[in-house]
């Protein structure tokens, strides 16, 4: 029985010594060119970087403005403590509408 599996695996490993090399169409590296070729790359004109920071700005300029407004403009209410913020229901009512 070792004998005949042993001749099995060895025709299965020597049927391979007859087969060809896979190789891949003569076409298909001329059509990987093609496509690196053809695509279209998207730039950012200064236009875009320029409206793009102008926005950055403007959100920094809000975000520093409140936390200016909220560090040493609001009142100091020393007296206020942490129940009496929190003793009303977030929701009165349960209707939307």
């Amino acid at each position: 029985m070792d004998k005949e599996k042993e001749k099995w695996m060895e025709d299965i490993l020597q049927s391979m010594n007859s087969s060809k090399r896979a190789a891949p169409r003569p076409e298909l590296f001329q059509k990987i060119k093609n496509e690196f070729t053809n695509q279209k790359v998207a730039f950012i004109t200064l236009t875009q970087w320029k409206l793009a920071i102008a926005a950055a700005i403007v959100v920094l300029c809000m975000n520093s403005t409140a936390i200016y407004y909220i560090a040493y403009k609001q009142p100091d209410d020393k007296n206020v403590t942490f129940s009496d913020t929190y003793n009303k229901a977030l929701i009165e009512s349960y209707q939307i509408y």
